[in-house]
C-alpha cells in the first residue's frame, strides 16, 4: 500500500503543508492512524486518507464551514485525488527545487556581475584618487619647498641688507 509524506498530499492537493496538518487535526476522525499518529511522530496518508483531504480542500475552496464539511464526510462522502505515486510527486518536487534552485543561481550570477561592474567602478576611481593624492603631495611637497626657499632668499636679503 503506497504511502505519502505530508509534503506529497500537500503538493498533489495544491496546498501547504501546514494546511494538511490543520486538516488532519480538525478531522482525524475520518484519517487513518497513520494519518494521525501520536505527537512527533510523521504522518503518512494512505489514498483513503487523501480521497478525505481532497473533499475537505475543495469544500473549503468553496467557502464551505466545518459542521458542512464534517456533515458531508460522515455520509461518506469523498474527493477526487490526482493519480501520482509519492515517487512520481518526489519526481516533480525534485523539478521544481532544480528550476528554483537555476533561478537562484541565475540572479547570483547576475548579483555578482554587478558587484564585479562595481569593484571595477571603483578600482577606477580608487587609481584616479591615487593619481590625485600623488599630484597633491607633490604639489605639497613643492610648496614646502618653495617656502623653504622664500625664507631662505629673505633671510639672504635681510644678510645683505645688514652687510649693505
Amino acid at each position: 500500500m503506497e504511502s505519502y509524506t505530508t509534503t506529497n498530499a500537500a503538493r498533489l492537493l495544491s496546498v501547504s503543508a501546514e494546511t494538511i496538518r490543520r486538516y488532519a487535526l480538525a478531522f482525524d476522525e475520518y484519517l487513518s492512524p497513520t494519518a494521525t499518529p501520536a505527537s512527533g511522530r510523521t504522518r503518512y496518508f494512505t489514498r483513503d486518507d487523501l480521497a478525505v483531504l481532497s473533499l475537505i480542500t475543495s469544500m473549503k475552496a468553496r467557502g464551505m464551514p466545518d459542521p458542512d464539511i464534517h456533515a458531508a464526510l460522515k455520509n461518506g462522502e469523498r474527493g477526487e485525488v490526482p493519480d501520482a505515486t509519492p515517487d512520481e510527486l518526489e519526481a516533480v518536487a525534485i523539478a521544481d527545487n532544480e528550476r528554483r534552485l537555476m533561478r537562484q543561481v541565475d540572479y547570483l550570477e547576475k548579483q555578482l556581475g554587478d558587484l564585479r561592474g562595481e569593484l571595477d567602478t571603483l578600482r577606477a576611481e580608487n587609481s584616479e584618487l591615487k593619481q590625485q593624492l600623488a599630484a597633491s603631495q607633490k604639489e605639497a611637497e613643492l610648496k614646502y619647498q618653495i617656502g623653504k626657499l622664500e625664507g631662505e632668499l629673505e633671510f639672504r636679503r635681510k644678510q645683505d641688507d645688514l652687510r649693505g
